[in-house]
C-alpha cells in the first residue's frame, strides 16, 4: 500500500523541504550561537567568535533569513494542496487505464 503512494510521500517531502528550509536555517543559527555562548537577534550584527574566526555575519544572515518563511510557508501549503489535485488526476486516470486494459 505504502508503495503505491511513495511519489505522493516524496513530493510531500520535497514541499515541505524546500518551505521549511528559512525555519530551519534559523534553527541552525540559533543553536550554533547557543553552543559558542554568542548573542543573536535581527536588530545588527553581533560579534561571535568561533575557532578565531568571526561567524557574527554569517550567523546574522542565516537568522535573518527567517523572514523568507513568510514567502515559503504559503507557497508550500499551495504547492502542498496542487500536488495532492496532481497526483489525485494522475492516479485516477492511470487507474482508469488499468481498467480499461484488463
Amino acid at each position: 500500500m505504502l508503495r503505491r503512494f511513495r511519489g505522493l510521500l516524496i513530493g510531500y517531502g520535497i514541499i515541505a523541504v524546500l518551505a521549511g528550509w528559512p525555519i530551519m536555517s534559523v534553527a541552525i543559527a540559533g543553536t550554533i550561537a547557543s553552543w559558542n555562548g554568542c548573542t543573536l537577534h535581527e536588530g545588527f550584527v553581533n560579534p561571535c567568535v568561533v575557532n578565531g574566526k568571526d561567524i557574527g555575519q554569517t550567523l546574522y544572515e542565516m537568522g535573518v533569513m527567517g523572514w523568507f518563511m513568510l514567502a515559503t510557508i504559503p507557497l508550500g501549503v499551495i504547492a502542498f494542496v496542487a500536488w495532492t489535485i496532481g497526483w489525485v488526476i494522475w492516479y485516477t486516470v492511470r487507474q482508469r487505464r488499468i481498467d480499461v486494459r484488463a
